[in-house]
C-alpha cells in the first residue's frame, strides 16, 4: 500500500484556542406566535465573529397538536436552519448534527431565532437554545 503524501495541508488558518458557549431559555406563551412568524432569540454584537459549531434546541411541551419550532440565524432578512424542527404534540430536543449549514461562520450583526410552523403556539412551554461558539 502506498502512503500518498502529497495532498497533506499542515497549514491551520482557523485554528482557535478558545470555545464559548451561548445559553438563552424562553419562556412561550399559548398565544406568542402563530405559524410563519419568527421570535428572536438574541443579536449577535456588530462586532463578533466565530463559528457555531454546535447547535441545541430543546422544548420542554407541546406548543399544540402541530406545531413546531426550528432554530435558525437571520442574515439581513435571509435564514439558515442551524437546527431540525422540533417534533409536533410533544417535548423534544433537535441538534445541528444533521444541518449541511453547521458549522456556520456568524456574522457581528446575525440575529438567532426560532421559526414557527405547522401551527399556531397554542399550550405553553419553554425553548431552550445552546451554541457552541469557537
Amino acid at each position: 500500500m502506498a502512503n500518498v503524501t502529497t495532498l497533506r495541508d499542515d497549514s491551520l488558518p482557523i485554528l482557535s484556542s478558545a470555545a464559548a458557549r451561548i445559553s438563552k431559555v424562553v419562556s412561550l406563551a399559548s398565544d406568542a406566535a402563530d405559524s410563519g412568524d419568527t421570535i428572536e432569540i438574541f443579536g449577535f454584537p456588530t462586532t463578533a465573529r466565530g463559528k457555531i459549531v454546535d447547535a441545541q434546541l430543546r422544548v420542554s411541551a407541546t406548543l399544540g397538536a402541530s406545531c413546531t419550532v426550528q432554530l435558525r440565524v437571520n442574515r439581513g432578512g435571509s435564514s439558515t436552519a442551524i437546527t431540525a424542527a422540533t417534533t409536533a404534540g410533544g417535548a423534544s430536543k433537535v441538534t445541528g448534527v444533521a444541518q449541511a449549514s453547521v458549522p456556520f461562520e456568524i456574522q457581528g450583526g446575525d440575529i438567532v431565532e426560532l421559526v414557527v410552523a405547522g401551527a399556531d403556539i397554542a399550550a405553553a412551554a419553554t425553548a431552550s437554545v445552546d451554541l457552541l461558539i469557537a
